[in-house]
């Protein structure tokens, strides 16, 4: 999914990856939240607490960067070693290197040039941060989520006042004779154990209520497993109660069928 998971929600930026459901810190999150740990399912920061992340902050070379400082008097030409491509250098440490350019870019044959190494073949050679001028980076951060954290903000769905579609019953009078005998009145409570697929409605089939069937239609239903924020993949078994369409969703007459 390309949005959060969380219902109401629908954030499409910062989204971090809900754990698969064979993973252990799945069960956490499935307490809280209604994920499947189907892989695809996201859910944004705004769910979480500042504690749950962790920032990192590093240099990053800009792109019209060049070497320019503690470089060798003459041009002498650079080599293909372990750690520092500049020679005289010494420098092994490789959180403190940079790549050398790609020889199909525009900065490959400056860099090669201040080098002297326009002949050479500089797939993999790499270059240290110290023959680079500060105002050659610029300061990234990157922000994590902890592998402790699960998501405890704004999870509560919120209360959406929905119209309840009745089927118009056309009322018979009852007869005179029967009115004089003391019948059981028969027990009118649902006897199906469907219910309605949406998360946090229990609805079952009932005077008034009505359960729908997904469409079988593939793009039709797509639209029906998005509408409803569903992560998993609709059955037969599968249920949208009419209390979660409007009027307009009805086509006329004795009997109602969403559109």
């Amino acid at each position: 999914m390309n949005c959060c998971v969380i219902p109401g929600c629908g954030n499409k930026f910062q989204l971090y990856r809900v754990p698969n459901s064979g993973n252990n810190r799945f069960r956490q999150w499935k307490k809280v939240a209604p994920v499947f740990g189907t892989g695809s399912e996201r859910i944004c920061s705004h769910h979480f607490i500042e504690t749950d992340f962790v920032e990192n902050i590093r240099k990053k070379l800009k792109s019209t960067a060049i070497p320019s400082i503690n470089l060798p008097a003459e041009r002498l030409k650079a080599s293909n070693k372990i750690g520092c491509c500049v020679l005289g250098c010494r420098s092994k440490d490789i959180k403190n290197m940079e790549k050398f350019p790609s020889m199909t870019s525009k900065a490959w044959l400056k860099w090669a040039n201040i080098l002297g190494c326009a002949e050479a073949n500089t797939a993999g050679w790499k270059i240290c941060q110290k023959h680079f001028k500060d105002d050659a980076f610029t300061t990234v951060t990157s922000r994590y989520l902890k592998n402790s954290a699960v998501p405890t903000k704004k999870l509560k769905r919120p209360v959406k006042i929905v119209e309840i579609h009745r089927r118009q019953i056309k009322q018979i009078p009852t007869e005179q004779c029967l009115l004089d005998h003391d019948y059981v009145k028969e027990d009118l409570r649902p006897k199906s154990n469907r219910m309605c697929s949406v998360y946090g409605c229990t609805t079952k089939t009932s005077k008034g209520v009505f359960l729908h069937k997904f469409p079988k239609e593939r793009i039709k239903m797509t639209a029906w497993v998005h509408a409803i924020k569903s992560g998993k993949k609709p059955t037969k078994n599968s249920f949208v109660c009419s209390q979660h369409f409007h009027d307009s969703d009805y086509n006329t007459g004795n009997y109602r069928f969403p559109l």
